[in-house]
């Protein structure tokens, strides 16, 4: 007999439960992609990626290939993205994931890799004329451990083509262009 009550209880408890989340979920509807989220939708494919790193300034870049996978997850909120490659003769892989926030009225994104212990945060906008997303992030200079202001830009050249640069601080403060990528898209 007890536990039937206690079966009977938990099911009310239950229910008045269940009827809250059918309540909220009513006041939160499910985000729908906006004519932000479909900026994303020319980056999506498979992509050769030629590299350029400029390690130090006046020299002559080093140079790798590798490839990068994106698709579109969640609904098509969220772009996600695969880099597999080589750096300095070691195998390169790294992840990301780009979105646009509704709430803080930015694209948003971070970044991952195998050759570092932390993960990278950038926040930035989309200019529909020049098709570029420009984005900013905290680094850590490697050679004083300090934090630095990184900036990047994507540029949608054409259907089959992006230009990746990356900018950060050099000798006096000055911006220099430290990584440029070019992707051009595998076609099947």
């Amino acid at each position: 007999m007890r536990s039937r009550v206690l079966t009977g209880i938990a099911l009310v408890v239950g229910l008045v439960l269940w009827s809250r989340v059918g309540t909220a979920a009513a006041q939160f509807p499910e985000p729908k992609p906006g004519p932000e989220h479909k900026s994303l939708e020319p980056l999506v494919g498979k992509f050769k990626a030629t590299v350029k790193m400029w390690l130090e300034p006046g020299k002559d870049p080093m140079t790798s290939e590798g490839t990068t996978t994106r698709k579109l997850i969640m609904n098509g909120l969220f772009l996600h993205e695969d880099f597999d490659g080589k750096f300095g003769g070691s195998t390169f892989t790294g992840m990301g994931i780009m979105g646009y926030d509704t709430m803080q009225k930015k694209y948003t994104g971070t970044w991952i890799d195998s050759m570092s212990t932390g993960y990278m945060a950038m926040e930035g906008t989309y200019d529909a004329k020049t098709k570029t997303f420009s984005m900013t992030m905290d680094d850590i200079d490697m050679a004083t451990g300090k934090k630095v202001k990184m900036r990047d830009t994507l540029r949608i050249v054409d259907n089959d083509t992006q230009l990746q640069q990356f900018f950060r601080p050099g000798e006096g403060g000055k911006e220099m262009k430290v990584m440029e990528i070019e992707y051009k898209r595998i076609k099947k």
